[in-house]
């Protein structure tokens, strides 16, 4: 791939890898019945959803380009999808399980608040076989900080009300916490809040400048090494409660060191267009970071690369616009190989973030980067060296310039 972006002539297309898609990434809405601060999706306030028709044009679309990996995993994600309505996510489910579910393994997902569950929910999600995240940031005073419906007020008691329902009924359901200046003080007792809900899976997101949130709390050299302390006393509980929950960011260090290959820029399946695949309400995708379907130039142009109507996926990556993108994309990425050392667990990290955080694509260290994954990989590391004797797990790997 490398001599590819050396060419001489800039006009000549790169031959881009394409798929297949492991990840379908479903945006029914944008519509949110809460506003959190941090947020990253814009239009949170209009309604309106993903027509059916493009649901199932999607499907076609993935059949007909050949492009469905052996397990794909369909996620409804951005805005509050609950809000679409019972009658249309069933028919939805519906439509994915009849027009690929005999054709690949499929695992149905949805992210939600949370604060819209009841017994006909969870009827659905148990029919449907449907994967449940909600999102939680922890105790209440942590929680309602920054999770308030439209008229200010704090979710954290519906959201609970409907997560222990979930979990009550026995649906697969994991937790996503955000991470922000305000939890960093509190590990303890963020790990065993979740802990005695019953949680399993806990998936942490460091509070990202990405989107449209063009601000975080975790700024500053100062708040970052207070992140590392942070995930350093949250480690110890994980490893008293015997990792119950299962954190998700600690179980991604712990394989690529024990039982994953390292990523090489060969390897990388992150830098395989539309492996990764977005569709926006209106039917518009894009790939490699599900964020970029909200997000703008300076110059106000978008990041969606086809319609799902009107497009073929395969041929959008012949088009100048997705050249242009992937030029400047790889080139960051070639950069974070040859710069960090870290690239062999990460891969490059996500276009979305270096756009939010420097306007650019062709950069490499991200403060996402460093929270996301160096913070829990160099926790994890400490850990396994000092708890496997004589044996050196791997060494943290020096910062270069």
């Amino acid at each position: 791939m490398e001599e590819l972006l050396n060419k001489k002539n800039e006009e000549e297309n790169l031959e881009i890898p394409v798929g297949p898609a492991r990840l379908v990434i479903l945006q029914p809405t944008s519509f949110c019945n809460i506003d959190c601060s941090y947020c990253y999706v814009p239009d949170r306030q209009v309604k309106g959803v993903m027509p059916l028709e493009l649901v199932e044009k999607l499907c076609d679309r993935l059949i007909d380009e050949d492009l469905l990996s052996s397990r794909c995993s369909v996620v409804w994600h951005a805005g509050e999808p609950l809000t679409a309505g019972k009658k249309y996510l069933n028919e939805a489910f519906d439509i994915v399980h009849r027009k690929i579910g005999e054709k690949t393994k499929v695992q149905l997902t949805i992210q939600t608040n949370g604060t819209l569950i009841d017994s006909q929910w969870i009827q659905i999600f148990k029919e449907h076989k449907v994967r449940v995240g909600v999102s939680l940031d922890g105790p209440k005073w942590l929680h309602d900080k920054h999770r308030k419906d439209r008229s200010s007020k704090g979710s954290f008691e519906a959201t609970v009300h409907g997560l222990k329902q979930l979990i009550d009924a026995g649906v697969d359901t994991y937790v996503l916490a955000v991470v922000t200046q305000s939890t960093l003080d509190w590990a303890q007792e963020f790990y065993e809040f979740f802990h005695a809900l019953g949680v399993k899976d806990l998936g942490l997101i460091p509070e990202e400048v990405d989107g449209i949130n063009l601000t975080s709390s975790l700024e500053g050299e100062n708040v970052l090494q207070s992140f590392d302390d942070f995930l350093k006393h949250l480690h110890a509980c994980y490893v008293q409660y015997q990792r119950k929950p299962e954190i998700r960011e600690f179980r991604g260090v712990r394989e690529s060191i024990f039982y994953s290959k390292p990523i090489t820029a060969a390897s990388n399946y992150k830098t395989r267009a539309y492996n990764l695949l977005t569709i926006d309400k209106n039917g518009g995708y894009t790939t490699f970071s599900p964020e970029l379907a909200g997000m703008h130039t300076a110059r106000g142009e978008d990041y969606v690369f086809g319609n799902i109507r009107t497009d073929a996926i395969r041929e959008s990556v012949k088009t100048r616009k997705f050249q242009d993108f992937y030029r400047a994309f790889y080139a960051g990425v070639q950069l974070c190989e040859k710069q960090c050392q870290w690239f062999s667990m990460c891969g490059g990290g996500l276009p979305s973030n270096k756009l939010a955080e420097t306007g650019r694509l062709d950069v490499a260290e991200t403060m996402s980067c460093r929270l996301h994954v160096q913070a829990f990989a160099k926790t994890s590391l400490h850990y396994y060296n000092s708890i496997i004797p004589n044996v050196q797990v791997m060494t943290e790997p020096e910062r270069t310039a």
